[in-house]
């Protein structure tokens, strides 16, 4: 083996070992590139997803259960997040008071 071919073995080697340091950053960036996109990922889908949804609570189930409808005189209809009332036939108001309608009868003899 002579000097000459010493050299260009040398110099292959030093070739071949840049490569392999480029290949090395590149992964390196690729990873670094990846690790990024789930943390952005991660954030957008926090900030940005429908929130789950929450249970609705029945507000008119049982007595007095959690409304103020007028007892015995409305009835009250249960809506998602909240409720309504309405007086019943022959009563008037706004649900949470309602007055009877008074009716006159008369007996003639």
């Amino acid at each position: 083996m002579n000097v000459q071919q010493t050299m260009e073995d040398v110099q292959q080697q030093q070739h071949v070992q840049i490569q392999l340091e480029a290949v090395f950053v590149l992964v390196n960036l690729v990873i670094l590139e990846m690790v990024s996109l789930v943390l952005v990922l991660k954030f957008y889908t926090s900030k940005f997803a429908s929130p789950k949804k929450k249970k609705d609570v029945d507000e008119c189930s049982g007595q007095g259960g959690g409304n103020n409808c007028a007892l015995g005189t409305a009835i009250c209809t249960n809506t998602i997040g909240s409720f309504t009332c309405k007086c019943n036939t022959g009563y008037s108001g706004n649900g949470v008071s309602c007055a009877g309608n008074e009716f006159l009868v008369f007996f003639f003899s």
